[in-house]
């Protein structure tokens, strides 16, 4: 007699890939490109669209920055910076020669008191007096000479200088801080041997880790390194600051790695771990999950361009990395922080992305513009794709000298998005109930797969079915067949034959769609 089996649930558990496929639970996935676990489904992702004109340079950085008027973008490459209001572009460089930053370390900046400020590791830190394409960059007034910093954070009413170089040697394990300024200004001192001043300078510890970046957290700002993860708290005093070691047994992995997702919570892209904190407890987000698959993949020379990104509409972190083999970052480890589920994103474009609000009149919003098709667009009607309210994150291509909004398009710009959602080693039951104890012993014959998929009419969902004789066997894979939404309803298994059953479901087009659920039809052909 055949059995139905019905997978529900299929967002429950996401993406696991640092166990055995065979001890998961039914509606756990192995495999997932361009797959997102949320609502009840497994969602193919959604894609970015080429933004904000033409820049006056190709991009390796950028910074949202908001003046009384306008919202504007500041971005730079190793030599120039440019800035944007989302129509027109400017070089905002300083004036005279070129900067002499370095593709391996990237700028840093903030925008302090309504001022961006930013450095790049090798010249003086920058200051935008003006918010305006008619103003260049100048120098951080009050800048003491010879010094220079690889990262410069904005922290209560101080400037914070990390990894500083004095007089040409490097001290990696360094902080400078500045005179807290007026409102409004940028510190008027840094000198910290001046005994009327606040500003100060500090080594951090004995041990030989490097200061990568900090972070606010509320009223503290923690100071992120390669091995170890410290906290600075202003007191006053003689000290000005009290700082002190959170955790010697995890740090950060490059710069720009860690973000404040919610009020007092950093997720951060650790040394050898994702992890979440509020200033006191470290606790992993992706031990026997992902940790271990991700990190074993991480290209061992360009894996400080990593950076992560808080998507406070889509509710999640997105872990950016290089894959072995990648010059720069092409893979998104994709944290849910409301579910708490884990998927997998390509980054086919781009260098680095950040959040920050953009002008309607940056996105196309015609209907020539769109990409999507009246029944596939993921959009809502009178969506505005470009929000002052919202933030969203902008992707800088170098490579294409552009802009990408992501999470706008179904497409990868013009290019279909590859998807692919997976799972192996399924020990189905042989009683019917999805709640029984996994089956590892019946031969199994399976008859048929009714998948519920919601997405475009028409729209072609290739599902492919394989088996395995057990559990150390190879799967063997039948063809694809394809599933036509709003035509199809079942995939025939015909010849599909073994202890443990797995599925696949791919597709090349540019409509969106979603899995719900599946059943699995089979008939027990008993033990032996």
């Amino acid at each position: 007699m055949a059995i139905t089996i019905p997978v529900n649930e299929v967002d429950q558990y996401g993406l696991i890939l640092d166990r055995p496929a065979h001890t998961l639970p039914f509606n756990a996935w192995t495999g997932a490109k361009n797959i997102r676990f949320r609502e009840g489904a497994a969602e193919k992702f959604t894609g970015e669209e080429v933004v904000m004109g033409t820049p006056v340079l190709a991009p390796q950085w950028l910074m949202p920055v908001q003046s009384t008027t306008a919202f504007w973008w500041v971005y730079a490459n190793n030599t120039r910076v440019g800035a944007t209001d989302g129509a027109s572009h400017f070089d905002i460089s300083r004036v005279g020669e070129a900067y002499t930053g370095n593709s391996d370390d990237s700028w840093t900046g903030a925008v302090f008191n309504g001022i961006p400020v930013l450095t790049n590791g090798s010249d003086v830190p920058q200051y935008w007096p003006s918010v305006s394409g008619l103003s260049r960059l100048q120098a951080l007034p009050a800048w003491p000479a010879g010094v220079s910093c690889r990262s410069l954070k904005a922290y209560l009413s101080f400037l914070v200088a990390m990894d500083v170089t004095e007089s040409g040697t490097r001290y990696p394990q360094l902080i400078r801080w500045s005179q807290p300024a007026e409102v409004g200004a940028v510190p008027s001192t840094w000198d910290y041997t001046d005994t009327t001043s606040d500003a100060g300078r500090r080594m951090l510890g004995d041990s030989s880790d490097f200061i990568l970046d900090g972070v606010a957290l509320g009223t503290t700002f923690i100071i992120y390194r390669e091995n170890s993860i410290w906290k600075m708290q202003y007191t006053g005093g003689q000290e000005i600051f009290d700082t002190r070691p959170m955790t010697d047994s995890a740090g950060m992995l490059a710069k720009a790695c860690a973000v404040e997702f919610t009020k007092g919570l950093h997720a951060v892209f650790g040394d050898s771990d994702f992890l979440v904190h509020d200033g006191q407890t470290l606790r992993s987000i992706a031990d026997e999950r992902v940790r271990r698959a991700v990190f074993s993949s991480l290209d061992s020379v360009h894996y400080k361009k990593s950076f992560a990104l808080h998507l406070r509409r889509e509710k999640e972190v997105w872990f950016v990395y290089p894959e072995s083999g990648s010059t720069r970052p092409n893979r998104v480890a994709v944290w849910n922080l409301e579910r708490d589920r884990w998927g997998m994103r390509d980054f086919p474009f781009g260098i680095y992305a950040s959040n920050g609000a953009l002008d309607a009149s940056s996105v196309p919003e015609t209907w020539d513009s769109d990409q999507g098709i009246w029944d596939g667009d993921s959009s809502t009607w009178d969506e505005r794709r470009a929000s002052p309210i919202v933030r969203r994150p902008v992707i800088a291509d170098a490579e294409r000298a552009r802009f990408l909004l992501a999470e706008s398009s179904a497409s990868f710009a013009t290019t279909p998005m590859e998807v692919v959602l997976e799972r192996e080693g399924l020990p189905l039951p042989i009683s019917g109930r999805v709640e029984a104890p996994p089956d590892f012993t019946t031969w199994k014959q399976f008859l048929n797969v009714w998948p519920q998929i919601e997405g475009t009419v028409g729209t072609q969902v290739q599902v492919q079915v394989g088996t395995q004789a057990d559990i150390n066997s190879d799967t063997v894979w039948q063809a694809p067949k394809p599933f036509t939404i709003g035509t199809t309803s079942k995939i025939d298994c015909f010849g599909a034959a073994g202890r443990l059953l797995s599925i696949r479901f791919t597709s090349n087009v540019a409509n969106s769609w979603k899995l719900k659920s599946y059943e699995v039809e089979l008939q027990p052909r008993g033990k032996f």
